[in-house]
């Protein structure tokens, strides 16, 4: 995979999930904006947000295997991932009275020439051993993610946790079992609601995607890379703080 392919992959995971929100919200305004549709938005776009994260993720992980690496080259993140992967292979024969699987992780761990290698299926989407979204993904799971594939958990995604956490995902969980909230004055859910949802979501998933393209880009997954990622960082603050300004 090259980076155009990167993009491309990137902008149509993107375009079909903010066209199918789009969709529905033009199917609710043409009918009043009746309540199970507005609930249906609501869980469609849950859906999206949950999927187009750990599509993303998932395809820039893939990105970075397939430059083939060296194990010291790549940042303490990429490192871990291809620890975790080691030990795992060890795990399944724990059981073992001797020590030949300890003693082949610290063999590969001292070649000079270890290779960054991590088995990651993009189109699995049941797939959650190095990407785990949980299947509730929280503004603090989305951290966890985002520091798994080196990326910075903003101050702006954490000053709309609290929104996040009772007007998307509390709604969505509540919709999701099936709990009856029509004649619930605590449960209000109006158009108006849902596209503020809408821009606040997208827009968060908008930075991460910029922020995955420029980080393969410009390799700042990469140890030697370190001064110039800090520079990047400082950059993008404005910019970010510029687009939540709006929200």
């Amino acid at each position: 995979m090259n980076i155009e392919l990167l993009e491309e992959l990137l902008a149509a995971e993107s375009a079909w999930r903010k066209k199918e929100i789009a969709d529905l919200i033009l199917i609710s305004e043409g009918n009043d904006n009746p309540p199970v549709i507005l609930k249906s938005i609501l869980l469609q776009l849950y859906a999206h947000w949950e999927g187009l994260i750990k599509r993303s993720a998932k395809l820039y992980l893939r990105y970075i295997k397939e430059r083939n690496h060296k194990f010291h080259e790549v940042e303490l993140n990429f490192k871990a991932l291809v620890v975790k992967n080691i030990i795992a292979e060890c795990i399944k024969n724990q059981n073992s009275l001797h020590l030949a699987n300890e003693m082949n992780i610290i063999q590969k761990l001292e070649l000079e020439n270890l290779k960054y290698a991590v088995g990651i299926n993009v189109d699995n989407d049941q797939d959650n051993s190095i990407i785990d979204t949980e299947s509730n993904l929280t503004p603090e799971v989305l951290r966890k993610i985002l520091n798994v594939i080196g990326l910075t958990y903003r101050q702006e995604y954490e000053a709309k946790s609290s929104y996040l956490d009772k007007n998307f995902l509390h709604r969505r969980h509540t919709i999701a079992h099936g709990s009856k909230i029509e004649n619930d004055e605590s449960f209000c859910l109006d158009i108006v609601t849902i596209l503020n949802l809408r821009k606040l979501v997208f827009s968060i998933l908008d930075i991460i995607i910029d922020e995955i393209l420029e980080y393969a880009i410009n390799g700042f997954y990469l140890v030697d890379n370190k001064d110039k990622l800090e520079q990047y960082l400082q950059q993008q603050k404005s910019r970010i703080q510029a687009v939540f300004s709006e929200l």
